[in-house]
């Protein structure tokens, strides 16, 4: 139908930009975009998306992520934020 060939363009573009800010949020898996580090030795676990470094990996792999949580949602909302100041 007529209609259908005029929205078609439309459909086209936005799948195109949804591809794009999918292929922009997943990276590229380098060891560069690693989420934590969970160092054995000394028994702590770092989150580089935040920069938080927790002091007892026993307890963070016995599930208690509280900490890591917080600093994530923190995280989040301060990144929101700051994008919507631009």
């Amino acid at each position: 139908s007529d209609q259908s060939r005029v929205q078609a363009p439309a459909r086209q573009q936005q799948g195109r930009q949804w591809r794009a800010a999918q292929k922009a949020h997943a990276g590229t898996g380098d060891w560069s975009e690693k989420i934590r580090t969970y160092h054995y030795p000394a028994e702590r676990v770092t989150d580089h998306r935040t920069g938080l470094v927790v002091g007892n990996l026993p307890k963070v792999l016995g599930g208690d992520l509280e900490a890591l949580v917080e600093a994530m949602a923190q995280h989040q909302w301060e990144t929101r934020l700051q994008e919507w100041l631009q």
